[in-house]
């Protein structure tokens, strides 16, 4: 299922300048934790409660008056939960 998520001004300028990223998809960094990590995610979570309660902390704190990948303050273990990703642990 797809959804359409009308977007304007600098937050679609922001998620449209990652080239290599396919359309559809956005990036996002988890900045809490020792070390920030990048996240492509689908469109499609901009309608998830939770990522969009992430997306107001992240508005409060940051804004979205950057260019670039939106900084998203959770821990990366978080937003994997929230985006379903699974990942092997790297030890």
């Amino acid at each position: 299922m797809e959804y359409f998520v009308p977007l304007g001004g600098k937050l679609q300028k922001s998620l449209s300048l990652f080239k290599g990223v396919k359309q559809g998809y956005f990036v996002v960094v988890a900045t809490e934790g020792w070390k920030p990590e990048r996240f492509v995610v689908k469109l499609g979570y901009l309608n998830n409660p939770e990522f969009l309660k992430l997306l107001k902390q992240a508005e409060e704190e940051f804004g979205f008056s950057h260019e670039g990948a939106l900084s998203i303050p959770c821990q990366p273990d978080d937003l994997e939960r929230i985006i379903g990703l699974r990942r092997s642990k790297r030890e």
